[in-house]
């Protein structure tokens, strides 16, 4: 039997399989290399979302921390409140002494004049020496005193 130029020899079934068989040994090697290099990005992944749900926690420890400081230095400004609402003697609060003639009283409070301002210069100077210097402040300190005389004391 002679065959013609035009026609072509059926490939056995064997070896037609046997190609099949290469393909898919050649695809299965190809996507476990692309399944290696997925997990190894993927690990990376891993360590990031820990490294995130790390520092998620260490945020949250702070702020914890923070708010808790802030509620102890509240309590502590409203201890200073207090005890300075329950002083019997302001510091700029000193009782003046007048004779009846006013000769005798200008000379005693010309007396006190210095010293007064003095006094109270360090007492503002204090109050303000950890209050920021461009932000404005106002402060507003009243007394009631034994003959029912008020006093005020504004600072800005």
């Amino acid at each position: 039997m002679l065959q013609d130029a035009g026609t072509k020899k059926r490939k056995a079934t064997y070896l037609r399989r046997k190609e099949e068989h290469d393909a898919l040994q050649d695809q299965i090697q190809e996507i476990e290399r692309q399944l290696t290099e997925l997990r190894a990005k993927n690990d990376g992944g891993v360590t990031q979302l820990q490294e995130l749900i790390a520092a998620v926690g260490l945020n949250t420890t702070m702020k914890n921390a923070v708010e808790q400081q802030q509620l102890k230095v509240a309590m502590a400004q409203s201890s200073v409140s207090q005890w300075l609402q329950n002083q019997s003697v302001h510091p700029m609060n000193n009782f003046i002494h007048l004779g009846r003639e006013w000769t005798e009283r200008r000379e005693t409070l010309l007396s006190m004049k210095d010293e007064r301002l003095a006094r109270g210069f360090r007492y503002v100077t204090a109050w303000c020496q950890h209050l920021a210097a461009l932000k404005p402040h106002l402060s507003e300190e009243r007394l009631k005193m034994q003959m029912g005389i008020s006093a005020v004391f504004i600072t800005r």
